[in-house]
């Protein structure tokens, strides 16, 4: 479980701006959760502080009753991988293989189990075509899938989305939202695209101004003047 206490980020010198304020949440291994809130509800920001990527300000986040200070050293592959919402801040080496691969060989995971997992990968993903590719001359929607690999390979607990239905065309949206409906983890999905939370979630977060607005089912959605409140 994902657990968020009284969690509070602020950004710049002396905390100037607020970004996430005494946010309370707890989120099951298994659930689909959509997080939705208008440019600058913290969305981003709650992804990458549930992650350790940056620091609370105040409070906590605990995954399965590990606080992140402490998941480097007793969890060194992580329990939570995000995905980007512009996958070329993801991707950075040459070609697409050896982005996948380098969460692996950066754990010191043997080279059989990584060729291993990296084979199934690039076959579950159907991405093998694109192993040797340069990872600049990829299309949108094949750095999406890229990106996705690269945390996927790692076997996380919990998946974090950042918008991720971004950079991609119809086609490659519907594509994807196929492919997340098939994963076994749980996620938490940031996203403006309604349509897909509603379709691959089952509870909806909103937030608005840094802190938890509503928190329900999908029929959050369907409420007009609730939606209207919260800036969407």
């Amino acid at each position: 479980m994902i657990e968020i206490v009284n969690l509070s980020v602020e950004y710049g010198v002396s905390g100037q701006r607020s970004a996430l304020s005494e946010v309370n949440l707890a989120i099951a291994a298994a659930e689909r959760v959509a997080l939705i809130g208008a440019n600058g509800a913290g969305k981003s920001t709650l992804l990458l502080a549930i992650c350790g990527a940056i620091p609370a300000s105040s409070g906590s986040v605990s995954i399965d009753g590990l606080p992140w200070t402490k998941r480097e050293k007793d969890n060194p592959h992580g329990k939570a991988g995000l995905v980007f919402q512009n996958p070329d801040d993801q991707l950075f080496m040459p070609t697409v293989y050896e982005d996948i691969a380098f969460g692996l060989r950066s754990n010191n995971v043997s080279v059989v189990e990584t060729d291993k997992r990296m084979e199934e990968m690039l076959t579950r993903l159907e991405i093998a075509h694109l192993k040797d590719r340069m990872c600049h001359t990829l299309s949108g929607g094949e750095k999406r899938l890229a990106a996705l690999a690269g945390v996927l390979v790692m076997r996380p607990d919990y998946l974090l989305l950042d918008e991720p239905a971004s950079f991609l065309d119809p086609r490659a949206k519907r594509r994807f939202v196929a492919l997340l409906d098939s994963l076994a983890q749980g996620f938490i999905l940031a996203t403006h695209d309604m349509d897909i939370a509603a379709r691959l979630c089952s509870r909806v977060i909103i937030l608005k101004e840094g802190k938890v607005f509503a928190d329900g089912g999908t029929g959050l959605l369907d409420n007009e003047a609730l939606m209207d409140q919260a800036g969407l």
